[in-house]
């Protein structure tokens, strides 16, 4: 009823806010149309710039244009093509997609979506197979700390993020008016439409509208080895449906302090099919379904007028709905024979930022966040949910940054206060501070060549599911701790049309989880306990070249690379000793770009050497290398652009998460209009 009421003045407000700003807008119309004006087009004014040092921190980042090289669908796609990143891709169109970073789970992962930190208390990740690849202007991840420190505390508060940022309405004094319509098709049923209008009514105010829906069978064909066994069957159950919807509105005051609001709707009913069961056909059919609808608001507010001070302030409101069904004859207690659960999470979410610049060199930042969580869960089966879990948060993070020509060096220091609690317990409130620090140095001064390193501590706080969604719940689970280090070089030659254009990075880290959270198996119960202890080392390695060539072509490659040796030291665990499931020792991906007139393609591969489901020593629990290939042709013409992919070109049959097939060979079609 609290966040109900807090939503009900929320949105008032909002409305406000919007009255107050159409009522500006048009007094500016009136102002500008009582006059004889002409309108001067900006004026680019270039002079020989101090190169500073943003890198400090291992960060990568891509693009829409880079975006638009790869046969990607959703970002879980896009962030498979990023050096240090683990995909856990359960198959198909649509299909439950999370993202890890450097041997962490995807539970230390944090997701920022334009600006705004995403969260879900119940499961603590975030389905980043939700969000579609048209309509991304860039995605970004950071291992350890942002690179900039104006940011939200919640942004530091993680292992590492993965950055969404969406295309804005931008003004344009000769294009006001912007659309661009998609329409895509693909083997297995797959259908994919998405549509973006954006609209500047003048230089202040501009809105923008984004619709995608999908609609995809997911019946593929697939082979399963299992040691001398081998069987052909087709996915069942593995159908989706879902669409999202987006406002954007943005009101500039002037080009340094601007207010934006973002509505967000989101629904998905999809099956799920179940991990496959060798030997036994019938077994596989599965009558899982899940059904999702997800609404929220964000308002942010940004001033960076002043050279001194500058500020910044975010609200956001979500209220996600899950259902789960799944008709079975083991529920014979039940009517129907059918489990129903319901997951109702809502998120009240206000942020603050001051930055100041203490001196040209000196800047720090100040930044408080507060969150209230809720999770009301029922269900007519026997295990039903204990209680009705609230998390209040409180997070501030105070960061210090110093900049010079050779030198940056960066520190922070995040305060935590968090407080968990039920309908019929209530937890101790969970208060902590935990430090970062990175240091980047540039020797030569006519060469962009850094050395570059960073230290973390962090913390995760156990989930709802973790705390009460298991038969022993255990309401004195303690945070999982980590530490990271890292020490890497990054080299970049200097940007010419006639030259060529290369950059290599390399970074070695160690992490440490300590106080690890371990569910443990009991027969037919299961309990959650802080046991497990994982250590970490890794290399990631990127290489970038391009050249522009004769006759208006250009030619780019990138190779991404990546080592893992991630050590399972849980005492009395049967897996002491072991690589960690699902991570594997050799992983890297690449891509070659050309670009001739109106025409462009490229050639992509994904590759994956060996992991393990489990205990490394049964063979059975062994995922073998794959290589994934993808190569796609496209035609552009004025407003009108037809892309013709094949993904997984030689068939390959292969597993990211055991028992769970990934799509042989494919075909997609992409017609694009633009206005």
């Amino acid at each position: 009823m609290v966040v109900q009421k807090i939503y009900t003045y929320l949105r008032y407000l909002i409305l406000l806010l919007v009255s107050l700003t159409s009522f500006h807008v048009m007094a500016f119309d009136l102002e500008l149309d009582s006059m004889n004006h002409k309108e001067l087009h900006e004026v680019e004014v270039r002079d020989k710039s101090v190169t500073t040092i943003n890198t400090n921190l291992p960060s990568q980042k891509i693009t829409a244009i880079d975006i638009a090289k790869l046969n990607v669908d959703n970002v879980a796609d896009i962030a498979k093509h990023f050096s240090g990143v683990t995909v856990k891709d359960y198959g198909g169109a649509g299909g439950q997609k999370t993202v890890a970073f450097r041997g962490l789970n995807a539970l230390h992962t944090g997701v920022s979506y334009d600006g705004v930190m995403m969260s879900d208390a119940q499961s603590g990740m975030i389905d980043l197979g939700k969000f579609s690849s048209e309509n991304i202007a860039e995605v970004s991840v950071f291992n350890g700390q942002p690179s900039t420190i104006f940011q939200p505390a919640r942004m530091f508060a993680y292992s590492g993020v993965i950055s969404i940022s969406t295309c804005q309405p931008h003004y344009d004094s000769l294009h006001t008016f912007h659309a661009r319509a998609v329409a895509k098709a693909g083997s297995f049923g797959m259908y994919n439409g998405s549509a973006y209008v954006s609209k500047n009514f003048n230089k202040k105010l501009g809105i923008s509208l984004t619709s995608d829906a999908l609609n995809a069978k997911n019946e593929y064909p697939f082979s399963y080895i299992d040691g001398k066994n081998t069987e052909t069957r087709k996915r069942t159950n593995s159908d989706i449906l879902s669409s999202r919807n987006t406002i954007n509105g943005i009101y500039r005051f002037s080009t340094f302090e601007l207010l934006s609001i973002k509505f967000n709707h989101f629904y998905s009913d999809r099956g799920l099919p179940g991990a496959i069961i060798i030997g036994t056909p019938f077994l596989n059919y599965s009558n899982q379904r899940f059904l999702e609808n997800e609404f929220f608001s964000q308002l942010h507010y940004e001033n960076k007028q002043n050279c001194k001070i500058q500020y910044q302030f975010s609200a956001k409101y979500s209220d996600n709905n899950l259902k789960y069904t799944d008709k079975s004859v083991k529920y014979y207690s039940i009517p129907d024979n059918t489990l129903t659960n319901f997951y109702q999470q809502n998120e009240l979410y206000l942020t603050g930022t001051v930055q100041y610049y203490a001196t040209d060199n000196l800047v720090t930042s100040l930044s408080s966040d507060w969150n209230y969580n809720t999770l009301i869960a029922t269900s007519n089966g026997i295990n039903a949910v204990i209680g009705t879990p609230v998390r209040k948060t409180w997070l501030s993070n105070l960061a210090v940054k110093y900049i010079s020509r050779k030198l940056t060096f960066g520190t922070n220091l995040l305060y935590s206060s968090i407080e968990t609690s039920n309908t019929i317990e209530n937890q101790n409130t969970l208060k902590n501070l935990t430090p970062g620090a990175s240091i980047s140095f540039k020797p030569l001064q006519d060469k962009e060549f850094i050395l570059r390193s960073f230290y973390k501590n962090i913390f995760r706080i156990p989930t709802f599911s973790e705390i009460y969604y298991h038969e022993m719940f255990s309401s004195n689970l303690k945070p999982e701790k980590t530490n990271q280090y890292n020490i890497g070089i990054l080299y970049e030659s200097q940007a010419h049309p006639q030259r060529l254009y290369f950059k290599i990075s390399v970074d070695a880290y160690y992490n440490n989880i300590l106080d690890k959270i371990t569910i443990e198996p009991h027969g037919g119960f299961s309990s959650v306990r802080n046991i497990g202890m994982v250590d970490i080392k890794g290399v990631d390695a990127s290489f970038v070249l391009s050249k522009e060539l004769k006759q208006k072509s250009k030619i780019s490659l990138q190779l991404n690379y990546t080592f893992q040796r991630a050590t399972n030291f849980t005492l009395g665990d049967p897996q002491y000793g072991d690589q960690i499931p699902y991570t594997p020792f050799h992983s890297g991906s690449s891509s070659i770009f050309y670009e001739i007139g109106h025409f462009d393609c490229a050639y992509s591969i994904l590759y994956s050497g060996y992991r393990y489901n489990g205990q490394n020593s049964d063979y059975r629990n062994l995922l073998p290398t794959f290589v994934d290939q993808c190569v796609y042709f496209r035609f552009t013409h004025k407003w009108l652009s037809l892309k013709c992919e094949v993904n997984n070109i030689f068939d390959v049959q292969y597993q990211i998460v055991q028992y769970y097939p990934m799509p042989g060979r494919n075909l997609k079609t992409t017609l694009t209009f633009n206005l």
